[in-house]
């Protein structure tokens, strides 16, 4: 071996803290580890952290930025990363602050919908924020949403409770600019109305929930749960189904009856595979495996098949690379739920299910690319670039358990004297094997990097433009190697994670904070 090569980089610099599972790590920057925060966290328990400390990690980061870039990582959250929970946090963060512009100017570009409208009540409401009141200003851009929505776009969006459309209608008084506006108000909070100025579409429901022999009206199927329908209705209800009610409802339809019937079933598998339908709806590739996970076995064949396709239209993106290696973490604390423990509705999904899933969709549009497996050691996996995403992703899972070390990806990389241009590793990041000092000796002894880091600049000795992208997939303040010196530390599970790593490959000295700076 050459020792010259692999001799310690003294240069390394020294860690300044410990992760959640006890290994030297570095302390990311307030911007930096909020915005992680806000792309990764849905507010439930993880394997390292549960919801409580996660909020109060959020709220006291929120206290150490200025609005300006709370409503730039608000939006991010909301319209690139997906997220439904943390944007309304923030946004409330943002309310509390009393600045109406920039409050005012955000909520129009964030609460697109009436979900999002009642978490943002929610959030305030509970007092999380430091503040219960939605004063004028508060109630003022609330009113002026339900102004610009139609009374068959809140009719759609009043499923839900606590609270409910109807609690929120309640508390702020919208005015109603028409009849029919007036009409639904009154319908929604059970108070008189004129049933022939409702809509025609909430006249259908109400005409139907009192006699099932017409037109089953075009309306979310929960709406009409109560009632007993039939396999014809059902069917019905099915093509009228939005796209991702239908991919949210395969067992539903199934159990119902829906595809007894081969023409409506082909139908339908057209509409799931619909590459259109896939990008029109911004679906998160993991949301794909998740459904594919909890598919009953009685599902038609036709329609798992319509999921495969649509997961791989989910990851057209992906960027592609001269040369790459990615390193997949299958250590034990990978094997917990993505989106955190959330008891009965706890999702079967779990952080190596994304992991895997981000590893074969950088694979299949780099077919040269190297995937390797790791705990405390590397793996050797047997991918076919040419499989299907499903198929490859299962392979990966198959590994798991033990400890992490996520230095031991380009450790090996480094003993196999490998030169590839762009180095992604999706981890939880909480490498703590060989990494774990003593409590007490840890900060009397500045004199120690992390093991990744030392990897890292070796690599870097090597291969000299060589590039780092550090996926973190649950909520952290913390990072094996610090940005700068071709590292990019990013945070999610969305698909806009490959557009942050397109814009890093192609550019210089840029991070995470100002991809959501410039957003």
């Amino acid at each position: 071996m050459n020792k010259k090569i692999f001799n310690t980089v003294k240069q390394a610099p020294v860690s300044d803290c410990l992760n959640n599972a006890g290994g030297r790590a570095y302390s990311m920057t307030n911007k930096g580890a909020l915005a992680q925060l806000a792309v990764t966290s849905c507010m439930n328990g993880t394997f390292y952290s549960n919801a409580d400390e996660q909020l109060k990690s959020m709220k006291s980061l929120c206290d150490t930025v200025d609005t300006n870039f709370l409503a730039q990582l608000c939006r991010y959250s909301a319209l690139e990363a997906g997220m439904k929970d943390t944007p309304a946090l923030l946004l409330g963060m943002i309310f509390a602050r009393n600045e109406p512009e920039t409050f005012e100017r955000v909520f129009k570009d964030v609460v697109k919908n009436t979900r999002m409208l009642r978490n943002f009540v929610q959030v305030v409401r509970s007092g999380v924020t430091g503040r219960k009141s939605f004063g004028t200003i508060g109630k003022r851009a609330i009113q002026k949403f339900l102004e610009n929505s139609t009374s068959e776009q809140l009719f759609r969006g009043s499923i839900g409770n606590d609270p409910s459309l109807a609690d929120v209608v309640k508390m702020v008084h919208p005015k109603a600019e028409s009849k029919g506006k007036e009409a639904f108000y009154g319908w929604l909070i059970g108070k008189e109305y004129n049933k022939r100025n409702l809509p025609k579409l909430i006249r259908q429901f109400e005409d139907y929930k009192l006699d099932q022999s017409g037109e089953v009206p075009d309306v979310d199927f929960r709406m009409l749960s109560s009632l007993k329908l039939s396999e014809d209705a059902w069917r019905k209800i099915a093509l009228n189904a939005s796209w991702n009610t239908l991919r949210m409802n395969l067992n539903t339809f199934q159990r119902n009856g829906v595809f007894n019937c081969p023409a409506t079933t082909q139908k339908l598998a057209e509409k799931l595979a619909s590459v259109e339908e896939v990008k029109k709806n911004s679906v998160f590739p993991y949301q794909l495996l998740t459904t594919f996970q909890n598919v009953e076995s009685n599902v038609p064949v036709i329609m798992t098949n319509a999921l495969q396709d649509a997961l791989e239209a989910a990851t057209e993106n992906v960027p592609e690379f001269n040369s790459v290696a990615i390193g997949v973490d299958v250590s034990g604390s990978m094997q917990s739920p993505v989106t955190g423990n959330r008891g009965s509705a706890t999702s079967k999904t779990q952080c190596i299910d994304v992991a895997s899933l981000f590893a074969v969709s950088i694979l299949r549009k780099n077919p040269s690319a190297k995937v390797i497996p790791f705990c405390t050691r590397v793996h050797k996996p047997n991918l076919n670039p040419r499989d299907s995403i499903m198929t490859n992703s299962s392979k990966l899972r198959s590994f798991g358990g033990g400890g992490t070390d996520c230095s031991s990806f380009i450790r090996h990389l480094n003993e196999s004297l490998s030169k590839e241009s762009v180095l992604v590793i999706v981890s939880d990041n909480e490498s703590w094997f060989g990494d774990m000092p003593s409590t007490s000796s840890f900060y009397n002894s500045r004199n120690r990097s992390t093991q990744m880091t030392e990897q890292w600049l070796t690599y870097k000795k090597r291969v000299p433009n060589a590039k780092l992208i550090c996926i973190d997939i649950t909520p952290n303040r913390t990072v094996q190697v610090q940005d700068g010196s071709g590292v990019l530390n990013v945070g999610g599970f969305s698909d806009s994670v490959f557009t942050a790593i397109d814009i890093f490959t192609n550019n210089k000295n840029v991070d995470f904070v100002k991809v959501i700076e410039s957003y």
